[in-house]
């Protein structure tokens, strides 16, 4: 693989034949004809030293080193993004990215923290003496789920990943729910009995 220097033009073309599936797909966004881009992204492979696609049937297929190439291109691009607002507006905007990002986030990170003191809480109702492994499982997926989080987002994405880790917490959450209703079912039944038990010694004396 001899990639001394990268052609954007050929990372555009590349880029659109991946969102599209196809080359005349592309050439249509792009408002060129499908030679071109055949062109540009065999230039592309060419420049790698191996193929970007596999096709299956009429489409395109990205294959590993594709995939690969797609993310960076999607860096590129959009860092170019930015580079244009920043331009427009005279200022940088990781800032104000970081701001909106926290905001839509801090609702979201809250109602996934729910579970685990929910389940916290169920466990303490059936055995208190398994409540430290409870810690220290949550400890080692905690620290595993950074991880795979960090990982899946440089692969798949953040908003997928973000979409994925949503339903896990609410397949866990439900999971949990039918202990959660028998613990709190338990603690009514016991106070009942507690209330009896107090009306009777009042009612002895």
């Amino acid at each position: 693989m001899a990639l001394d220097w990268v052609n954007f033009h050929h990372l555009l073309y590349f880029r659109a034949v991946a969102r599209e599936g196809g080359v005349v797909k592309a050439a249509r966004r792009l408002h060129v004809s499908p030679p071109t881009v055949s062109a540009q992204l065999k230039q592309l492979e060419s420049q790698l030293g191996a193929p970007l696609f596999l096709r299956t049937g009429r489409s395109l297929v990205l294959t590993d080193l594709g995939h690969t190439v797609l993310r960076y291109a999607d860096g590129v691009f959009d860092l170019g993004e930015e580079l244009k607002a920043a331009v427009r507006l005279g200022e940088d905007p990781q800032p104000t990215r970081f701001t909106v990002t926290v905001a839509a986030l801090a609702p979201l990170g809250i109602m996934m923290g729910m579970p685990f003191p929910m389940g916290l809480r169920v466990v303490q109702h059936l055995d208190q003496t398994i409540l430290p492994w409870a810690w220290g499982v949550n400890a080692v997926t905690t620290t595993l789920g950074s991880v795979l989080c960090v990982l899946a987002s440089m692969y798949s994405g953040f908003s997928l990943t973000l979409l994925a880790a949503a339903v896990i917490y609410f397949v866990g959450l439900l999971s949990i729910k039918p202990l959660l209703t028998q613990s709190v079912t338990d603690k009514e039944s016991g106070e009942v009995v507690a209330e009896e038990v107090v009306a009777d010694a009042a009612y002895s004396n």
